[in-house]
């Protein structure tokens, strides 16, 4: 394992048995992470969902991992989604990326205004739902 995989697996606690990490050991195909790119992350997550799509009951969690510690456990990520009262949360932002131009385009929100694919959780059938949406871009930012 790489020293933040390591990190992330440490600070997951309880969840470390369930932690799949997507694109281990493989070529890094999302372009130059300084610009538009990142969508191979989405296609590795379309791919290792396919087997869950139907699962109505399942909750299913994808963060980023190079970037990331976990500061509480997994009780209390799941309770704080039930409260939501959701079926999908995807993460927000203060910066948007890649495409600044499209800044306009965001609604007024108090808090984070620009999505962020860094943290999704949701129930596997809704996650697999948004995932395929949009089909052929190939930018996170811009799928969801």
């Amino acid at each position: 394992k790489q020293w933040y995989q390591r990190r992330v697996a440490i600070t997951a606690g309880g969840m470390d048995n369930s932690l799949i990490t997507l694109g281990m050991n493989q070529e890094w195909k999302g372009g130059d992470m300084r610009k538009a790119g990142g969508g191979y992350k989405v296609n590795l997550l379309k791919e290792a969902m396919k087997e869950y799509k139907d699962e109505q009951d399942l909750i299913v969690m994808f963060t980023d991992s190079y970037d990331v510690i976990f500061l509480t456990d997994i009780n209390e990520i799941l309770d704080k989604f039930y409260k939501t009262g959701a079926n999908f949360v995807i993460s927000a932002e203060d910066w948007i990326w890649p495409d600044r131009s499209l800044k306009s385009q965001y609604p007024k929100i108090e808090g984070k205004q620009y999505l962020c694919s860094g943290l999704m959780i949701g129930y596997a059938e809704t996650f697999w739902e948004i995932l395929n949406y949009k089909v052929g871009i190939e930018v996170v930012t811009l799928n969801y």
